[in-house]
């Protein structure tokens, strides 16, 4: 006749924020759960007790050890005497505040200490960056409140603009390619962001998707997410380009979008654009996956009805993918427009400034514009005040078959999207005008800070290297916006249905 096992006595530990700063597992009220033998004198010279065997779940290792006595009461200790081994086994489970931990004997001298249970205490606002960059997700996502845990990117330069700026950068910035990252070193948090490379979905790119070399590095991050198991950030944010939405007639992004509900994510997508909160035309595409929303078998048609923030390119694609998870956020309707212009942004250079280029130098720009662009730039001319505007340099097909790079002047007050500068043709081009004269030069890192709602970053990068950093980056008070009107209303519902409950 087969007997039922008897299950084993276990003893739960629940941790707290001091026992992850000093390293310890607190023992205090369960010294009756170990022979009385085990209890050793103070200090090792003077003698210890007989040791316990402890096994260690997630290090596949155990440690011997006893429990040393206090020297004035001589009653037991709150630890083990060995206590190095902590440190590994709380990274090693991402042991947080609240989370309880199991001690079951396995014989009369023989333990087993697991994690038991994840807490699920309030909610912090804790982050990880992934694909960093020069760190404007998190000078975002600060201003509302959040903190940084871990931060990771593949390049070396962007790095050292991070390092330039946050000083705490050492603690927690993971230089690696995503396919390398080790997913069980990093930190539990609540929420992790993704703003991988967008150059295979690009517009100016060679639109190879997800398939491309740089922009594959999505499923890196999928990867690390699917291996960080229960650990994984209950809240996932990604931003790309509105390429990522159209790639391969859409296959890119529903491809994504089933990745994360494999994991259990609901998903939200809309558009911000840059020129809503700093004077630059940057508008790009936001992924919000959450572990804490269903997903609605019928989305509102209200959150399905065209707006600036899912235009009918997006509402319309939700509608045709029922089998995504949607989970759509009724959010409020941000800023209609930036309330200051490219002029607001620039430095104060001297006309003999090195910066600003040669007469012929500006000449050439000049003449490189199409009649319709030098037509706007006359009118400046002409004018007894000064006018700024923009200019790309584009290749563009005329009217006799032959491609020829032409200057574009914008003068709408308003910058082009910031591009990193490959080749040059991605160098943005201040265009000054006014009181029969004209001028130009690039626009300088500062500015390029500036154009990012990133005014305060420090810069001691050289030109290129600061382009390449900020033409890569995020809009500041975009991300600010969406996680004070999306990210913070979520947690603060998901804690309200918890006090509820």
């Amino acid at each position: 006749m087969l007997q039922r096992a008897t299950a084993r006595p276990k003893r739960f530990i629940k941790i707290t924020a001091g026992n992850l700063r000093n390293n310890h597992v607190y023992i205090t009220g369960h010294h009756d759960f170990f022979p009385k033998d085990c209890f050793g004198t103070s200090n090792m010279k003077s003698g210890v007790g007989k040791p316990l065997t402890i096994e260690l779940d997630g290090l596949n290792k155990s440690i011997r050890t006893d429990i040393p006595v206090d020297a004035k009461t001589g009653k037991p200790r709150r630890q083990f005497r060995t206590r190095s081994w902590v440190a590994e086994f709380f990274a090693a489970h991402r042991i947080i505040p609240g989370d309880v931990l199991s001690l079951e004997r396995l014989s009369p001298r023989a333990y087993r200490l697991g994690l038991a249970e994840r807490t699920t205490s309030t909610l912090q606002q804790t982050f990880l960056e992934f694909f960093a960059g020069i760190g404007l997700v998190r000078m975002g996502l600060e201003k509302a409140g959040w903190r940084l845990l871990y931060a990771n990117d593949i390049e070396p330069q962007k790095q050292q603009m991070y390092s330039a700026h946050f000083r705490d950068a050492d603690d927690h910035f993971d230089l690696a390619d995503i396919h390398r990252v080790d997913p069980f070193t990093i930190p539990r948090a609540t929420l992790a962001t993704a703003s991988f490379p967008c150059t295979d979905l690009s517009l100016a790119g060679e639109r190879k998707g997800l398939k491309g070399r740089q922009s594959s590095a999505f499923f890196g991050f999928i990867e690390v997410l699917t291996e960080m198991g229960d650990v994984r950030p209950p809240l996932i944010l990604i931003e790309n380009v509105l390429g990522f939405l159209t790639s391969r007639n859409g296959a890119d992004f529903r491809q994504a979008m089933l990745a994360l509900n494999k994991l259990g994510y609901t998903v939200d997508t809309f558009i911000l654009d840059a020129k809503w909160f700093v004077p630059q035309s940057r508008p790009r595409l936001f992924v919000v996956a959450s572990l804490f929303e269903k997903p609605c078998s019928k989305c509102s048609p209200g959150l399905l009805s065209p707006s600036r923030l899912r235009p009918s390119l997006i509402s319309s694609y939700i509608v045709a993918h029922p089998d995504i998870h949607w989970s759509l956020f009724n959010l409020p309707d941000p800023p209609e427009k930036a309330n200051h212009s490219i002029e607001d942004i620039l430095e104060d250079l001297h006309e003999s400034d090195p910066q600003w280029w040669s007469k012929e130098r500006a000449d050439y720009l000049y003449n490189q514009m199409s009649p319709r662009h030098r037509k706007v730039a006359d009118a400046w001319i002409n004018q007894k005040k000064w006018s700024y505007g923009t200019v790309f340099r584009r290749v563009r097909r005329q009217p006799d078959g032959h491609k020829r790079s032409m200057a574009e002047l914008r003068s709408d007050g308003i910058a082009g999207c910031l591009r990193t500068p490959k080749g040059g043709s991605g160098r943005q081009i201040l265009f000054k005008a006014g009181y029969g004269e004209y001028a130009a030069r690039l626009l300088t890192p500062r500015e390029c800070a500036r154009l990012m709602g990133a005014d305060e970053f420090f810069i001691e990068a050289p030109l290129n290297q600061a382009l390449f950093g900020f033409g890569d980056a995020v809009c500041v008070p975009a991300i600010t916006w969406l996680a004070q009107n999306y990210l913070n209303p979520v947690l603060d519902g998901v804690e309200s249905t918890k006090s509820r409950g």
